[in-house]
Parts: structure tokens; sequence; C-alpha cells
């Protein structure tokens, strides 16, 4: 009796290990897009404005913007007494002022100059910060005694 020669390929090596079930594929999926919606959920309400006490005693407001607004607590009494004033000004000029929500794209601006059109006589100009030349701080007549 021979027997039969088994190369690597035909050679029994026990069970092989399955990959997941479509059973436990969609149990996962389930799982994935519930937790998806959770974190949605919580994305929605974190532009919902907050305060917080700063370890320095001011008062932070978050939620306004990028960063949080502090003001101690007489700058913000000053801001609310004035917020007639405040709201009446907002809406006499309400057609020059950007607005900016969450989910507005950024409000547009005038485009910069390009450096070549800074002014090159190293005077200041009002392009300096985007390549003009700086300008030069007088020397002094006579040395410095130092």
């Amino acid at each position: 009796m021979a027997t039969p020669i088994l190369n690597a390929t035909t050679q029994a090596q026990g069970p092989q290990p399955q990959g997941p079930s479509i059973a436990e594929l969609q149990a996962y999926l389930e799982t994935l897009k519930a937790e998806n919606s959770t974190l949605r959920a919580a994305a929605a309400t974190s532009h919902r404005v907050s305060m917080k006490i700063s370890d320095k005693g001011a008062l932070s407001v978050y939620g306004v913007g990028r960063f949080p607004v502090t003001l101690y607590r007489g700058q913000w009494e000053r801001i609310l007494a004035q917020q007639d004033a405040i709201k009446a000004f907002l809406e006499a000029n309400a057609s020059k002022l950007a607005t900016k929500t969450p989910d507005s794209p950024k409000a547009p601006q005038a485009p910069s100059p390009s450096p070549s059109q800074a002014p090159s006589s190293g005077e200041p100009g009002e392009f300096d910060h985007l390549g003009g030349k700086a300008p030069q701080a007088p020397m002094p007549e006579a040395p410095l005694p130092f």
C-alpha cells in the first residue's frame, strides 16, 4: 500500500480560521451607526453657548467663536449696560456687518495685494506685512554714550 504524497496545497492543517460571519458584520455595522449618530448629536450641541468661571475669577463665554470671550465682572456689566445701544448699532449697520455661523462659509474678504504691489521706497506702507521693506529707524547724529 502506497501512501499518497501530500503537498502544501492539499495537506490538511486542521480547521482554517474563518472571518466574521455576515450576522457579526451586520451587528458591528449597527454598533458603528449608533456611535456615529451619538457623535453627530454631540457635535450639534457643541455649538451652544456655555459659561465658566476662569481660575482668575473672570467669566469665559464659550461657543461664540474659536476662542472663549473672557471678561471680568465689571467689564461684562459695562457691556450689558450698553446692550440697547449695541443692538441699535447692529441694526443700523446690518448691511455692513458680516454674518458668520458654524454652518456658513467664511465671510468673503477683499483680495490681498501681492508683495510686488507693496511700497518699495522704504517708506512705511499699509502692505509692509506682505513683503514690503520695513521702515528703518533714523540713525542718530552722534554715537551713543554706551
